[in-house]
Order: structure tokens, then C-alpha cells, then sequence
């Protein structure tokens, strides 16, 4: 429930993000903007992802608490049981979006909706993966547990000032 929660919360921080001239906009003849935002976030997990990875392998196995190699094939893992959970979740919001009437069936908005969707995913996951970023780096210790990271995501993305689409 509480996930649902911070993903609605992060699904709204991203509508309001827009341009307000975008917010109105409806169809798939306005997807552009929100293809653009997508992909620049998309880019960003990537980029981010990779210093987390760079991180687990280069970094302090007592930082890690686990030796580097299965250190980062457990965070590949990971970031592969993510993505099949991002689908998922575009897939539980409309589970007919495969079908070739998806469009007559949840609507014109739907690529758009599914976009806006996807970035607030993604954007949730880079804001877990820059906190444990600093975990791997030392930037933030102290807890045994790691609940830091996953504990600092929704106060991270409620207090979020990036009103950047």
C-alpha cells in the first residue's frame, strides 16, 4: 500500500512537472513532449545505474558487504527483476494495451498515459538508485540494514523542488 502510495505521489510530482500549456494537452498528436521527457529520464536511470554498478565493483567490500563480483550481479538481478516490474505495472494499469483496439478501448490518452507513467517509474528508481549510490560510496552510513535508501525515496520525491518536465 505504501508503494502505491509514493508511486501516485510520484505519478502526480510528474504531471504537475509539465508545462502547463502540456498538462491540457490530450491525444497522441502530443506525445513528442512526453517522449522527450521519458527519454531524458530513461537516459539519466542509465547514466545513474551505471555508477551504481561502477560503484559496487571499484568499492570497499566492507562498504558493499559483498565481494564485488556478487555484489554487482546481484544489483544486475536487481535492476532486471526492476524493469520486468515496470512493465508489469504499465501492463496492471491497462492490461489490454497489447490488444489492437487498446486505443478504442482505454482511449486516445493512452500512449501519453503510459509515458507519464513510466517516467514517474523511472524517476522513482533513479531517486532509490542515487541513495544507494551514496550507500556503496560511504556518503551515507551507519545503517546496517540499508533502510536509508528506501526510507529517504518518498521524502526525497514529496520535498522534490525539480519542477523540470
Amino acid at each position: 500500500m505504501r508503494i502505491a502510495i509514493q508511486i501516485l505521489v510520484a505519478m502526480v510530482i510528474v504531471h504537475l512537472s509539465l508545462p502547463a500549456s502540456s498538462q491540457s494537452m490530450v491525444g497522441t498528436e502530443h506525445d513528442p513532449i512526453y517522449r522527450q521527457t521519458f527519454e531524458k529520464v530513461d537516459k539519466d536511470l542509465n547514466r545513474v545505474y551505471h555508477e551504481v554498478l561502477t560503484a559496487i565493483k571499484d568499492g570497499d567490500s566492507s562498504v558493499n558487504r559483498s565481494p564485488d563480483s556478487i555484489g554487482a550481479a546481484r544489483f544486475r538481478d536487481a535492476e532486471v527483476a526492476w524493469v520486468r516490474y515496470k512493465d508489469a505495472q504499465i501492463l496492471a494499469l491497462w492490461p489490454l494495451m497489447n490488444n489492437d483496439n487498446a486505443k478504442q478501448i482505454y482511449g486516445s490518452m493512452l500512449p501519453m498515459c503510459a509515458l507519464i507513467t513510466k517516467t514517474a517509474l523511472e524517476r522513482i528508481r533513479i531517486a532509490e538508485l542515487k541513495l544507494w549510490l551514496q550507500e556503496v560510496t560511504g556518503e551515507i552510513s551507519g545503517d546496517p540494514c540499508n533502510s536509508e535508501i528506501f526510507e529517504g525515496i518518498s521524502k526525497k520525491l514529496i520535498l522534490s523542488k525539480n519542477r523540470e518536465p
